[in-house]
């Protein structure tokens, strides 16, 4: 009937229809699938019969990768050159997947280890992936392994350095309360110390006065009788007359003094001539200015003195026992007040360690105080942690500093990346020496390489498990990354 041939064909436009939205379902998912370079999170994106752009502009599905840049984040052609700053996605299966710069799709090298980025025919990429993979995960097994231990150090480490950082305020505390009492020792030693000195003082410059007086006459005695015996006439003056009497003064051996030879004698300021000071010299100025020259050279005339050698005496009784009552004092003094030094000292030390920056969790704590070395070809290297680093020539030599502690350079967000030195000693007609460390996870403390990429500008890789992170659960976690 009619009514029948009229369902009948509209079931047959129906199913027309169901069959037209089918195939275009499958086609969509079939472009989908082939769109090369797009990553796994985002294929959803890739989807359906248009395609967004980052900054709005949407366009058919046909235009992604279609050698044409349309999207200003180069999201439109993952699987070509055509943008600059678009990014292709390696699958490499077997092995990690990878990020490249677009630009290196079709540009006949072989970087996916799959050959997923040269499909163009120009070149043929094996698949390398299992070998890598293989290798990979090796690399990742060894280096999960030594991160592992590693962080296990680390965390002996941040014990340790929880406990030492206890350890030192506990100690500073009993230094507040030990400086404290030692004081009031030292302030009442100090009074009975200067208390006990003063009387002492007093007796002894009084002796001390009393010698160098007796010293003094005594040597004015001898000059005196010296002066008496080379005066012949008695006149309280030196002359050549008086001079010629005495043999010693025969410079020339000839058996008689001339008076050129007595006057070498008066002629004190050796001008070759003698004035009338010199020529009849008092007793005032022989003392001053002839007598040590009479000395040299007539000492083993009879009359003529020397200053005699005059022993200091001892003190007597009241003075050593006044000294001894000092020294006594002294000695109670000393001992408080060296001991009270010595804890400020220490006080002094603990504060600054206890106020460092030791890091986060106290991983660097017990490294205060040690040193790492390293001996290369040339130089043995000495890293002091968080004091300084010095240079010396291996088979002996001066020490030269490479810088000072100076503090914890981050790096991304790292904190605690490298450690600065700097202010080292200066290079001849150049900077002060400097020197800047990196720190890598290792299972023990190791001074590893040490370079001067620059003049007087040091680099040192020092390895230890202060540096090393918590490590992922599993060696597979380790492979994972999505970066180019």
């Amino acid at each position: 009937s009619d009514r029948c041939q009229k369902l009948s064909f509209l079931s047959h436009i129906k199913m027309a229809k169901l069959e037209c939205l089918l195939l275009l379902a499958v086609v969509a998912t079939a472009a989908a699938a082939t769109h090369r370079g797009v990553r796994p999170s985002e294929t959803d994106k890739y989807r359906g019969q248009h395609f967004d752009c980052d900054n709005g502009r949407s366009m058919p599905i046909s235009a992604v990768n279609d050698d044409y840049c349309d999207c200003d984040d180069g999201s439109d052609e993952p699987g070509t050159s055509a943008c600059a700053n678009g990014v292709f996605f390696c699958a490499n299966e077997g092995h990690r997947p990878e990020l490249l710069l677009s630009s290196r799709v079709n540009d006949g090298l072989c970087d996916c280890c799959d050959g997923s980025d040269e499909y163009n025919g120009l070149v043929t990429c094996s698949n390398t992936c299992e070998e890598a993979g293989q290798q990979a995960r090796m690399e990742a097994q060894a280096a999960h392994e030594l991160r592992t231990q590693g962080y296990q150090k680390r965390l002996e480490l941040e014990a340790a350095g929880k406990a030492q950082h206890e350890d030192r305020q506990t100690r500073l505390q009993s230094l507040e309360a030990e400086i404290a009492a030692l004081q009031a020792q030292y302030d009442e030693l100090k009074s009975h110390k200067e208390a006990a000195e003063v009387p002492e003082k007093q007796a002894k410059d009084e002796f001390d006065q009393q010698w160098e007086a007796t010293k003094e006459k005594r040597k004015e005695q001898a000059q005196q009788d010296t002066f008496t015996t080379l005066d012949k006439d008695g006149d309280q003056h030196l002359t050549a007359a008086d001079l010629v009497q005495f043999p010693a003064l025969d410079a020339d051996e000839d058996g008689q003094v001339s008076p050129e030879e007595a006057e070498d004698i008066l002629d004190l300021d050796g001008d070759g001539a003698v004035n009338e000071t010199e020529a009849a010299m008092n007793l005032e100025v022989f003392k001053e200015h002839a007598y040590q020259l009479v000395l040299d050279q007539m000492l083993d005339v009879e009359g003529i003195k020397p200053v005699p050698d005059m022993a200091k005496p001892e003190y007597d009784e009241d003075i050593k026992h006044l000294i001894s009552t000092a020294d006594a004092a002294r000695t109670k003094f000393n001992e408080v007040d060296s001991n009270k030094r010595n804890k400020q000292t220490e006080k002094d030390k603990l504060n600054k360690h206890v106020t460092a920056d030791v890091g986060d969790r106290q991983q660097f704590g017990s490294m205060v105080d040690q040193c790492y070395e390293l001996i290369d070809r040339e130089y043995k290297y000495k890293l002091c942690m968080f004091d300084r680093i010095t240079q010396e020539p291996k088979n002996g030599g001066k020490q030269t500093r490479l810088g000072d502690w100076k503090g914890f350079v981050a790096v991304d967000e790292d904190k605690y990346a490298q450690l600065d030195f700097s202010g080292g000693e200066k290079c001849w007609n150049g900077p002060k020496r400097s020197c800047r460390v990196t720190l890598e996870c290792g299972k023990d403390h190791e001074v590893v390489s040490v370079v001067e990429p620059n003049r007087c500008e040091y680099a040192m890789l020092f390895r230890t498990p202060a540096a090393c992170k918590q490590p992922p659960s599993s060696v597979a976690d380790l492979l994972k990354h999505d970066e180019l």
